[in-house]
């Protein structure tokens, strides 16, 4: 049987759209909490996207491992320090 590396498969296959498009959402609605918008400065709306892909691509990963079983519900940062899923 032949094994598919799930990090090779595009994003688009990893990650449901609805997650994908919420989460370019939630990035854009955050760069407006300022007290005044109009006076924060320039946008970087390049910047803002490279944000949201490296999250989506970090919320693919951890699907990705939940699927395969590989760290039992837990993240990384969650296993360097001992704890347990269900307690958090």
């Amino acid at each position: 049987m032949i094994k598919i590396d799930l990090r090779e498969q595009p994003l688009s296959r990893r990650l449901p759209e609805y997650i994908f498009n919420r989460i370019h959402q939630d990035i854009g609605q955050a760069s407006m909490c300022w007290d005044s918008p109009d006076k924060a400065g320039i946008f970087h709306a390049d910047d803002a996207s490279t944000i949201a892909f490296n999250l989506c691509h970090f919320v693919a990963d951890e699907l990705d491992k939940v699927r395969s079983g590989s760290n039992n519900g837990m993240n990384t940062d969650q296993k360097q320090r001992g704890e347990n899923s269900e307690a958090n």
